[in-house]
């Protein structure tokens, strides 16, 4: 038996860093993109509310105004890369990719402990591989391009990220 688990997480090690270098391999090149002149501007270059991560801006970042969307954690997450990049656009673009890779990862883990519990056997290499062909799938599908490429489509990934991780989340505490 602890063989076995022992060549899952092996396995589950491999699929990590398959799915995260096929996501630099995919989206690597959005790395060398600058900003764009539609939402960036509005959302990161002139966006004051970016510029500190003081505990202060932090409550006005989560205080909703009238007339503005609220979208507190993505404004937080661009102050994050504010912190560490100021406006090099690579950090922001860097930060979409990683989430992205990220979210993939979390589905992997996500569709190997469905598929798992949907067979009557233990957890083998075959619920596994699946999970991971299909993680692999969201990396490289087209609908995906947008979040990952515009700095202004961080929420799609962000959204994306939360949701698996919710999920999964709920799910193994429900096989508690």
């Amino acid at each position: 038996m602890s063989g076995n688990l022992s060549a899952a997480r092996k396995f589950d090690l491999w699929s990590i860093a398959a799915i995260l270098l096929l996501t630099l391999i995919v989206y690597g090149n959005s790395l060398k993109n600058d900003f764009t002149n539609w939402d960036d501007p509005g959302l990161v270059i002139a966006n004051t509310a970016i510029t500190s991560l003081s505990l202060e801006n932090i409550f006005n970042i989560f205080t909703p105004r009238a007339g503005h969307t609220y979208q507190p954690v993505r404004v937080l997450s661009y102050a994050i890369d504010y912190h560490f990049w100021q406006l090099d656009p690579v950090g922001y673009h860097l930060g979409n990719t990683l989430l992205h890779g990220l979210a993939a990862v979390i589905l992997y883990f996500l569709l190997a402990t469905i598929l798992e519990q949907m067979g009557e056997h233990s957890p083998g290499k075959s619920a596994r591989t699946i999970a991971l062909f299909a993680a692999l799938l969201f990396v490289v599908h087209p609908v995906n391009v947008e979040s990952v490429a515009w700095v202004a489509s961080r929420k799609y990934g962000l959204l994306t990220f939360f949701t698996f991780l919710s999920f999964y989340l709920y799910l193994k505490s429900c096989l508690l």
